[in-house]
């Protein structure tokens, strides 16, 4: 996936440089000078290309929000669909979910989300 995304990614470090320039900041951004991803450790892959400053630290034992969203009614299965840990370049996630999940078809008859 990350090949396939290469070109994006590096368009859009190309990007940040010039408008750290035009606000006076160096075009290479230095970095943080640590990485703590908050995930389930058993359940990540190797990541050859993580930074060497990433730091696995287990997933957060509280919700970076306030909001709490309502449960949608019905009896069927109850769908979430969230991001990836990794950043794909990918667009349009929920759109593309809405898409192509749909109950009765390629979701049980009944589903909610």
């Amino acid at each position: 996936m990350r090949a396939l995304t290469a070109r994006s990614v590096q368009a859009g470090r190309r990007q940040r440089a010039q408008a750290r320039i035009q606000i006076g900041l160096p075009a290479r951004d230095p970095g943080p000078v640590r990485r703590l991803i908050a995930t389930l450790p058993a359940l990540e892959v190797p990541r050859p290309d993580w930074p060497a400053e990433a730091v696995v630290v287990g997933p957060l034992h509280f919700e970076p929000t306030t909001a709490v969203l309502p449960i949608p009614a019905g009896d069927g299965p109850l769908v979430v669909v969230a991001p990836s840990t990794a950043t794909t370049g990918a667009a349009g996630v929920a759109e593309l979910a809405l898409a192509h999940l749909v109950p009765g078809d390629t979701l049980p008859t009944g589903s909610r989300w």
